[in-house]
């Protein structure tokens, strides 16, 4: 029951997303739709091949695409300085470390853990932007901030799991639950959001 529920919620999200374009047409709103697409497709893929000996393969790609539409929505929405320098030369700096480590197997562990750092960097540095905007007035009704909200409590409190996951190779299934549980919580977040924000990204 609660896998079925946990592709439901994301399936809900990239719905009401498509559904709601018109409403927050942007370059931001359309990385986060093509974002939540790879998302749920990439875990059905997955959850079929869950044996694969090619599914390690597969979910290190997914990586390199996760990593690179939250760079971009970031990119076109923040207004700063400082954050759009940060995630260029951030974006950089992952996209040299995940080529050099299509040669050496041995950092492909490390890829997840690092995309969830940088990417918190770049959630904290938008809502440090927000925080010293006008905008800040509206941040309940501003859907930037529920999908920033949503993004930083999956990325920041995955973290631990992940090293737990990938550094000390603890695959209990537990751990798994838990993703699953923090990824509903963020799908949960995604959906009040897009339900409850009224603001147009103009971005």
């Amino acid at each position: 029951m609660g896998f079925y529920f946990f592709y439901l919620v994301q399936l809900a999200t990239g719905l009401l997303a498509i559904f709601s374009y018109k409403k927050y047409a942007s370059s931001f709103f359309k990385y986060f739709i093509f974002y939540i697409f790879c998302s749920f497709i990439s875990g059905i893929f997955m959850s079929i091949y869950i044996n694969d000996s090619n599914n390690w393969s597969w979910f290190i790609f997914y990586e390199f695409i996760e990593f690179n539409s939250v760079a971009l929505m970031y990119y076109h929405l923040s207004k700063e300085e400082l954050t759009i320098k940060t995630i260029k030369y951030v974006s950089i700096g992952f996209n040299g470390f995940y080529l050099v480590g299509i040669f050496f197997a041995v950092l492909q562990s490390f890829i997840p853990i690092l995309l969830g750092i940088l990417v918190s960097v770049f959630f904290f540095l938008y809502l440090r932007e927000l925080l010293n905007s006008s905008r800040i007035f509206i941040f309940r009704t501003d859907i930037t901030f529920w999908i920033t909200i949503g993004f930083l409590t999956f990325y920041l409190v995955s973290i631990p799991f992940l090293i737990l996951l990938f550094v000390f190779d603890l695959k209990d299934k537990i751990i798994f639950h838990i993703f699953q549980t923090i990824l509903t919580v963020t799908h949960l977040t995604f959906i009040i959001g897009l339900l409850c924000s009224k603001t147009t990204v103009k971005s």
